[in-house]
């Protein structure tokens, strides 16, 4: 099979209400079609999506395929959508997503230009999208620097030297990787779990050593669903899938990385880390069961990962302090000063209670 620009896996799995919207979104202009193949994974869904899908595979048999699979979760399909992609640079596309596609043709301009020089990227940081499926309000989510539309390389050094204006763009939504690159940095996503996103964007990322910053925002993530893995109430109910997680990109801790790849890999992990942490003390409606929870993890951190427990101490402690207080992750989040959390240890706590 010739070798396609770029890969789009989109893991499936009872997405008929979202799934043609996700394929439609993808119909990029007849010319850029060569460069784009799509790989919809079948993870064993039983509402007929795969019906939907198929239509697109007949239609467009050039550039979409099919693969039908047992269930085995969100990292089991991409996991077996890489190990069958023909494509030089790959992407990940949730089902109940879709893609800006003058956006996309944007990004796939950037990867041919790739393709037809000397020097191809390992990681491609881009913006994206949220939209809120209440309020149908759209916003762009970019780095915070100033970027052409044409881009600019950058390394992990640098990255995490301006991480707080490149931490945008860091993440599941924004990356999309050269494939011979993804292959050897990683051996594949956690299977049968939520959450196998953040080892997507932690641990092969942090291995790369020429990156560019894209000027593009492709990716449109659908938020303000309660159903969703992110929602709080599956966050709690699925934290047994988190900690799975954060224990497989913890035991990676010890890899020899570039030159800010080991950076990377700590503050994308300590931001993995924090948000467990915020799940036990603030989204849990049991509080005595949530703080029984962070304790327990942070006694394996500690046992295991002592530095990394101990660059934790100070969230813990500050979360841990607000989850007597009763104060809920919407209040936090509506603080600015939850950027000085874990910052200032027990002297935050003190002054959020005289607030």
């Amino acid at each position: 099979m010739i070798e396609k620009v770029l890969t789009i896996i989109i893991p499936m799995y009872q997405a008929r209400p979202w799934i043609r919207k996700c394929l439609r979104s993808l119909l990029v202009d007849v010319q850029k079609r060569k460069d784009l193949e799509v790989i919809v994974v079948n993870d064993g869904s039983l509402d007929g999506c795969e019906e939907d899908a198929w239509e697109y595979v007949k239609k467009y048999p050039d550039m979409f395929r099919f693969l039908q699979k047992e269930n085995g979760g969100h990292g089991s399909a991409v996991n077996a959508g890489v190990g069958i992609s023909t494509g030089a640079f790959v992407k990940i596309l949730d089902a109940d997503d879709w893609m800006d596609t003058g956006e996309l043709e944007v990004l796939l301009d950037e990867l041919r230009s790739f393709c037809a020089g000397q020097m191809e990227p390992d990681v491609v940081f881009s913006g994206y999208q949220t939209f809120h499926v209440l309020t149908e309000k759209t916003e762009r989510i970019c780095a915070g620097i100033q970027v052409h539309s044409s881009g600019g390389w950058t390394d992990l050094k640098e990255l995490t030297a301006r991480w707080k204006q490149y931490r945008p763009v860091c993440t599941f939504h924004g990356i999309t990787y050269r494939t011979a690159f993804y292959r050897e940095s990683c051996a594949g996503l956690p299977e049968g779990v939520c959450y196998d996103d953040a080892y997507y964007a932690i641990v092969p990322a942090s291995h790369a050593k020429r990156v560019f910053v894209s000027g593009s925002c492709p990716y449109v993530y659908r938020i303000g669903d309660s159903g969703q893995s992110v929602s709080a109430q599956n966050r709690v109910r699925r934290l047994a899938d988190a900690r799975r997680v954060a224990q497989a990109v913890c035991a990676t801790m010890q890899q020899s990385r570039p030159p800010g790849g080991q950076a990377y890999w700590e503050y994308r992990t300590e931001s993995f880390l924090a948000d467990y942490l915020i799940t036990c003390f603030l989204r849990f409606r049991d509080k005595r069961a949530g703080r029984v929870q962070a304790r327990r993890f942070m006694g394996k951190l500690q046992r295991r990962y002592p530095v990394l427990a101990d660059r934790m101490r100070g969230r813990y402690r500050a979360l841990k302090c607000l989850g007597f207080l009763r104060v809920g992750e919407k209040q936090l989040a509506r603080c600015l000063w939850l950027r000085q959390l874990g910052q200032n240890g027990w002297g935050f706590c003190m002054w959020m209670k005289n607030k």
